[in-house]
C-alpha cells in the first residue's frame, strides 16, 4: 500500500491526492493508498530521516522507495500502473505528452502565485519579482499599466 504524506492545504499535495484518488477509483492503483496528514513532529522525526527533505508531498511505495515531488510521484505511478493512463504515452503521443507537461507547469506556477498571495499576503507583482526579476522588471517598469499596478502594490493601495 502506498503511503502519501501530505498537508491538507498544500496545492501540490492536493494534486497528488486527486491523482491517486482517480487511479484508485479506476481500479488501477494496485495496493491502494493511505493519505497521512503530517505534523511538524512527523516531518522532523520520519520524513527528513527517510527522504532527506521536509518538502511535501512525499510518497512511500509498497516496496519502501521514497518519492518527493508531485510530478515525480505521478510519473512513478504512471510507469507502474499504466492500465488507465493520465499522462499520454511518449512513444505513441509525444506532442500530447509535451502539452500535458506544459499545462502542468503552467498550472503549478499559476496556483503557486495565487496561493502565495492568499497565504502570505504577497501581491502578484511581489511574487513575480521574487522569482523572475528580469522578466518582472520588463513588465513592471516598462509597461505603464504594470508599473501603475506595481506602484499601487508597493504602497499598499492595491489589493488583489
Amino acid at each position: 500500500m502506498y503511503q502519501l504524506f501530505s498537508a491538507e492545504n498544500s496545492i501540490f499535495s492536493g494534486k497528488v491526492r486527486a491523482y491517486l484518488r482517480f487511479k484508485h477509483d479506476q481500479g488501477d492503483l494496485g495496493p491502494g493508498y493511505e493519505d497521512i496528514l503530517v505534523t511538524p513532529e512527523l516531518i522532523e522525526g520520519l520524513l527528513v530521516g527517510r527522504s532527506g527533505s521536509p518538502a511535501l508531498p512525499q510518497l512511500e511505495t509498497h516496496d519502501g522507495v521514497w518519492l518527493q515531488d508531485s510530478s515525480e510521484i505521478i510519473d512513478h505511478c504512471e510507469r507502474v500502473h499504466s492500465r488507465v493512463a493520465v499522462v499520454p504515452d511518449a512513444a505513441t503521443r509525444p506532442r500530447q505528452r509535451l502539452a500535458a507537461y506544459l499545462i502542468e507547469l503552467l498550472a503549478a506556477f499559476t496556483d503557486f502565485v495565487y496561493q502565495s498571495d492568499a497565504a502570505i499576503h504577497y501581491s502578484i507583482a511581489s511574487v513575480c519579482a521574487l522569482f523572475y526579476p528580469a522578466a518582472s522588471a520588463l513588465f513592471l517598469y516598462c509597461l505603464p499599466a504594470f508599473r501603475t499596478a506595481a506602484e499601487e502594490a508597493a504602497t499598499g493601495t492595491w489589493d488583489i
